[in-house]
């Protein structure tokens, strides 16, 4: 199986996987691995969806440390 080689239904599956891990992520602050993991098990490898989920999961983090109150501040009163 070549990489991301992906159907249109196996690509919809993947970015809704995405969006809803990110919808999860945003509304508890986790979670979005093991529901993006579990959805996208029946179309990708195991070591592929790691791949492939690194990036959102980078991106969310840097906007919820940058998106809140400012990071000084917050090292700060810890």
């Amino acid at each position: 199986m070549p990489f991301l080689d992906l159907g249109s239904f196996a690509l919809a599956l993947a970015v809704f996987a995405l969006f809803l891990g990110c919808v999860l992520k945003g509304t508890v602050g986790l979670g979005m691995k093991v529901v993006v993991l579990d959805l996208f098990a029946p179309i990708v490898e195991l070591p592929v969806a790691i791949a492939i989920i690194i990036l959102p999961t980078v991106a969310t983090n840097i906007w919820q440390v940058f998106g809140g109150p400012p990071l000084r501040e917050t090292l700060r009163r810890t």
